[in-house]
């Protein structure tokens, strides 16, 4: 498939809008094929592509809007191992029960109240540092998520998100559903997960069994970064993105 470019992308982007971006990514032709046979979106590529179709437009006067030109944010890095990704609450849960039982009991939460990551974030901070500046440099920011450190002391993603309730697509073309306005992506430290296999619980609201994640093994360090135009996460080469 050719990849479009210039006033072709834009207004295939505009026609498509940018919901389930992964997907709209592959049918502008920034796609490759594994050895398995996935189709993999070339987001990379694609935002450079979009970048460079904005700024063509405006040297030729057309007016954009700041807020139409797509940004992307490096959260940082995780190291190599399985982790969980997928909602949150979910993979925390599953992840480190030490943290969520140490939590939940000192903000007074039951098992039904849903983790706020802005009072969740500087508790396990707290928690695991205790002055250690060795360690403290390993935390990072971004807008809209960042690095922390779990009470094994293993670095994990969070995301924060504006939808509260929605479903993600992976890759391999599963998805998976998120009720706590935020991701992850935290290190299986308990080994309770198989590569691949899923994150299986009760949904906050309806209380419906959902998938909410899965075990992904990453066998070497990975970047982090996240593209918010697509609402995409990409970890390494394994990307998820909003399934509108």
């Amino acid at each position: 498939m050719k990849k479009i470019s210039n006033t072709d992308l834009l207004e295939r982007i505009q026609a498509h809008g940018l919901l389930d971006s992964g997907e709209l990514i592959k049918c502008c032709g920034y796609v490759s094929i594994d050895s398995d046979g996935n189709e993999i979106p070339l987001v990379e590529e694609f935002y450079q592509a979009h970048i460079k179709a904005i700024q063509n437009s405006r040297n030729f006067g057309k007016e954009i809007s700041e807020f139409d030109i797509p940004r992307k944010e490096y959260i940082g890095t995780l190291p190599k191992g399985n982790y969980l990704i997928g909602d949150f609450d979910a993979c925390l849960v599953n992840g480190d029960e030490n943290l969520i039982r140490e939590f939940r009991k000192s903000e007074n939460l039951s098992e039904e109240d849903t983790i706020d990551l802005n009072e969740l974030i500087p508790f396990s901070e707290r928690k695991v540092l205790n002055n250690n500046t060795d360690k403290i440099k390993l935390l990072k920011r971004s807008e809209n998520g960042g690095i922390s450190l779990d009470s094994y002391g293993e670095r994990f993603l969070y995301l924060q998100l504006w939808t509260d309730e929605s479903f993600y697509k992976d890759i391999f073309n599963r998805t998976f559903y998120q009720d706590s306005m935020a991701l992850g992506c935290i290190k299986d430290s308990a080994q309770n997960f198989k590569y691949s296999s899923e994150i299986i619980q009760e949904t906050r609201i309806g209380k419906q069994l959902e998938v909410l994640g899965y075990c992904i093994e990453f066998f070497e360090e990975f970047n982090c970064t996240y593209y918010p135009n697509y609402e995409l996460l990409k970890l390494g080469d394994f990307l998820i993105w909003n399934d509108y």
